[in-house]
């Protein structure tokens, strides 16, 4: 180091981190950070950070990075490294971030501690997620998130055959390198693609070229060029502020404007330049119907009028929260003598006007705690979710409006109007019971939420202009009125803009195409210098990283060389050595499994209506019910318990204490395998069943290649549902193993699959046990065999009673409540003779096989098994009355669609856990 720079450096303690030594300068011409590898020493430039806390993180980081590169390439031939971070340099950054969280908990835990405690507030889904995983690392659980966070982080695995959790095999030492890439593409980076599209979602609200529904028509009420009375020229669009409606009267519920104070713009006593500025003309044509109050002007936020510009005679006044007004400067002359045209010059400002740092007002904030209890049960929990994550005020604001815009349909009705009128203080609740209403509904649900979250917000009213009108050149400020939110980011001490309307549907989108040659015609001139559509990158502030600059980049590139051994490259480098590995976990290929997942998780998404819920919560989807049977699991299984100590480990969710255990840990090299663990001591309280067994008969004869009324093959549609319940089944039994040590019992979702097939073939793919990737997929693989002729039902029910008879365990833990099972019958209804009614001369299901049906369900029935049917199209219906069941409606159900199928099944599932979610109602407060 100079001597020139020694000399700068601030009397600072040291602050070691993993081993190296950390200074300060203030040389202002010293880089931001200098990194020493020689001495293990990084000197950071202080005036360069804004705070002590940002200054030590950023410390932290770019050590615990320089030794989780050391550690992650050691060994690896420096070509295979190089061109691994050219080609895949997102997997790379992820990598080593995460590594260097592993690595800090594991060797200098007291820093990690510090940097998870005082993290910075997440920006965007992503960064979120990214945090939320490094905290995993350091702490060994997830923090509290938003709920698309959650459900990302849930897609992230846990070995079945090892308990180790994807991210820690990610940040493991001694996992290939090629197989932590592996798992990077298959889990890591769609989970963040995924979180790209949240993103992508929750800044729409805040874009200028959001299309709000105004009016229920498609295209909206069409302005006639004579009644357009304020224009600006040339074109612009976005949201033009007309009115601040800052406080809210919470008796009346509606929001008011309280009167604020106005201040006449001067002009400059010297002319200004303007020649490089881009200019906008604001002409009315109204100024003759100027009340005592004068006349309002709608103004872009960024507008920034001259007010040597305006017309002779009149006057513009600016609010302290930034409306304007024109007057006549003689105020006292004849209203009749006012001439209606007048015109000035505005610019448009990248940096926010004065009159947007103005702090909040008292009327501005707050809502009385008797209204924010209207809100529903499913409101306020997620208001909570949304208090208590690490993120920033600006995600959580657009959380609520992302949330409003989906929850309720705009509608432009006066009934709707009257009834949230007549509600009185439980406005709120009458909304969400009735999931309509225009922008100013929507937006003052947002406005509430809002501030139940002690965030300012304000209501606006004015215009929304968007696309430009063809047969104009101008912006005209005319038509429907349009109403949207201002919230006070306290972070940055401005009023920023959200908009909680639902969006309008774009169903000119082809004829935009058309007009452009295949392209969507862009909106003019709504940004200021670039196209508002693109949205920007997810932020680079993720508080367990230090981003990459171009020169930080080419430093990893040359440290990558300089790691390198002579090894001659790393192990498992090829895809196919992965695809080895995953198979020989699994039992199938990754290829194979990617298909089996894909149809899985798409129908995860599929809405569920409320009154087919358990706990009959609005919004859901079928992902988020399996979720929430597996809440009630654990909390009617999480029984009080006292804390002792024993020998042993912690191992694939159980204790281990036995010496074979505790010696294969000697041999891999794990620290202190003998270590005391503080455990639990279970104690059980209440006798509940422990394994449910979710069983199905498919129906995959030829007739299945028939579709409903809504052209949608019944055999695809079959396979969906299906492959998603035994899915979510495998996922369940997965988390289970994560909460086994809180669990006074480990309740285990188990299946046993029989297909009938045409030709009077019929296969049992499954027995009772548990679901594996390599069975779901052989499952996934029998829908591919469909052939002509009749199915084989009684066949496949006998062979299931037969399996059933000789399953002594699962009979006994049937007979003794330990064990709920049903079995799930499909149908479409193609097993009777048309011609001869009920019993067939050409089908399967004649007398004797009637006969043989009915003697093996009864003998199904007499185990303690549930059996249900579900009928695709209504020609099943006939069949399914062969398995009617007195006073039983969910014993049968005909249905046309994927929905149908997923909702009858669901409510047949919850029935059959009856006993068990009851006993988590009464539990409720033992949530874990």
């Amino acid at each position: 180091m100079k001597e020139e720079h020694k000399k700068n450096l601030v009397e600072s303690p040291p602050a070691p981190v993993l081993g190296w030594s950390i200074e300060y300068t203030q040389e202002g011409s010293a880089p931001r950070m200098t990194v020493d590898r020689t001495n293990q020493k990084v000197v950071i430039n202080r005036p360069l950070f804004a705070s002590e806390n940002e200054l030590y993180r950023a410390s932290a980081l770019i050590v615990a990075r320089e030794v989780a590169t050391t550690e992650v390439f050691r060994g690896v031939d420096p070509r295979d490294a190089t061109k691994m971070f050219s080609e895949d340099p997102d997997f790379i950054r992820e990598l080593l971030r995460l590594s260097g969280a592993s690595l800090l908990k594991e060797r200098d835990p007291i820093v990690a501690k510090r940097l998870g405690e005082e993290a910075p507030p997440a920006t965007s889904a992503i960064t979120e997620f990214k945090s939320a995983c490094a905290e995993y690392l350091v702490t060994g659980k997830f923090p509290q998130t938003t709920e698309s966070v959650r459900t990302a982080l849930e897609s992230l695995p846990t070995s079945p055959k090892t308990g180790e959790h994807l991210l820690s095999a990610f940040t493991n030492g001694r996992v290939a390198l090629s197989r932590k890439q592996d798992y990077f593409k298959r889990y890591i980076s769609p989970a963040i693609e995924q979180l790209r599209q949240v993103d992508a979602d929750l800044r729409v609200g805040a874009r200028e070229d959001f299309q709000p529904s105004t009016d229920d028509s498609p295209k909206g009420p069409e302005v006639l060029e004579e009644n357009i009375e304020q224009r600006i020229e040339p074109f612009v669009g976005g949201y033009y502020r007309e009115k601040v409606m800052d406080a809210v009267d919470w008796q009346a519920m509606k929001v008011v404007a309280t009167g604020v104070e106005f201040a006449r713009l001067q002009a400059p006593e010297e002319p200004r330049d303007v020649t490089d500025l881009r200019l906008h003309k604001f002409s009315g044509k109204n100024a003759g119907k100027m009340s005592s109050e004068e006349l309002t002007l709608p103004m872009l936020a960024s507008a920034n009028i001259l007010p040597e510009t305006i017309t002779p005679g009149f006057a513009v006044r600016q609010s302290i929260n930034g409306t304007y007004t024109l007057e006549m400067l003689n105020g006292e002359a004849d209203k009749s003598a006012i001439p209606d045209d007048y015109n000035f010059t505005f610019t448009r400002s990248e940096s926010p006007s004065l009159w947007q740092s103005h702090e909040p007002s008292e009327q501005e904030q707050g809502i009385p705690d008797d209204v924010v209890a209207t809100f529903s049960e499913e409101t306020q929990a997620f208001l909570n979710k949304l208090r208590v994550a690490r993120i920033t005020d600006e995600l959580r604001v657009r959380n609520i409006a992302r949330r409003v815009q989906k929850n309720i349909e705009y509608v432009n009705d006066s009934t709707v109007g009257e009834a949230l009128a007549m509600a009185g203080r439980q406005y709120f609740a009458e909304l969400e019971r009735l999931k309509k209403g225009d922008c100013d509904v929507t937006n003052f649900y947002a406005l509430a939420q809002i501030r139940a979250l002690d965030i300012p917000c304000r209501m606006i009213t004015g215009y929304h202009v968007g696309n430009k009108d063809d047969r104009f050149e101008f912006a005209a400020l005319a038509g429907t009125k349009h109403a949207w939110l201002e919230w006070w980011d306290k972070e940055v001490g401005i009023w920023k803009k959200i908009d909680a309307t639902p969006p309008k549907e774009n169903e000119d989108k082809d004829e935009d195409k058309k007009k452009s040659g295949g392209m969507p015609v862009a909106d003019v001139n709504i940004g200021l210098d670039e196209d508002p559509r693109v949205e920007p990158d997810e932020s680079e502030d993720d508080p367990w990283a230090i981003p990459f600059n171009e020169d930080e980049l080419a430093r990893l590139r040359e440290r990558l060389g300089e790691i390198g051994g002579n090894s001659g490259g790393g192990a498992d480098k090829s895809k196919e050595q992965a695809n080895k590995i995953f198979k020989e976990i699994y039992g199938i290929s990754s290829e194979k499994w990617d298909a089996v997942r894909k149809v899985a998780e798409t129908v995860a998404c599929e809405r569920i209506p409320k009154e087919a819920t358990v706990e009959k919560r609005a919004e859901s989807t079928v992902g988020e019910e399996w979720r929430h049977i597996l809440d009630l699991l654990l909390i009617a299984y999480r029984l009080p318990t006292r804390r002792s100590r024993v020998m042993g480990r912690e191992s694939q969710g159980g204790l281990l204490s036995d010496p074979v255990s505790a010696g294969v840990d000697i041999l891999v090299g794990t620290e202190d395998p003998y270590g005391y663990e503080v455990v639990k001591k279970r104690e059980r309280v209440e006798k509940l069943p422990i394994r449910f067994s979710n069983d199905f008969l498919l129906d995959l004869t030829a007739s299945m290649q028939a579709r409903n009324n809504q052209g949608k093959s019944l055999l695809n549609l079959e396979r969906d549902f299906v492959i998603s319940s035994l899915y979510e089944g495998y996922r369940l039994n997965e988390r289970i193993k994560q909460s086994a040590s809180e669990l006074i019992d480990v309740p285990v979702v188990t299946n046993h699959v029989l297909s009938i097939h045409g030709g009077n073939k019929w296969q049992e793919i499954l027995q009772t046990a548990p679901m594996s990737l390599k069975s779901l997929s052989e499952v996934y693989d029998s829908f591919k065999m469909s052939t002509n002729g009749a199915g084989a039902m009684a066949s496949a029910i006998e062979a299931y009673v037969k399996t059933l008879q000789g399953d002594v365990e699962t009979l006994t833990a049937l007979k003794n409540g330990e064990m709920l099972k049903t079995l799930t019958i499909i149908t479409d209804g193609n097993l009777w003779c048309s011609v001869c009614g009920k019993e067939s001369c050409s089908y399967e299901l004649h007398g004797p096989t009637l006969d043989r049906v009915n003697k093996a369900l009864k003998q199904v029935r007499e185990a303690g098994v549930v059996v249900n049917v579900i009928g695709f199209t209504e020609e099943s219906q006939v069949v399914a009355e062969l398995f009617k069941v007195p006073n039983d409606p969910l014993a049968t159900a005909v249905v046309e669609d994927l929905q149908g199928a997923l909702v009858a099944h669901y409510a047949q599932v919850v029935r059959a856990m009856r006993p068990v979610l009851e006993t988590a109602r009464k539990r409720g407060d033992k949530v874990i």
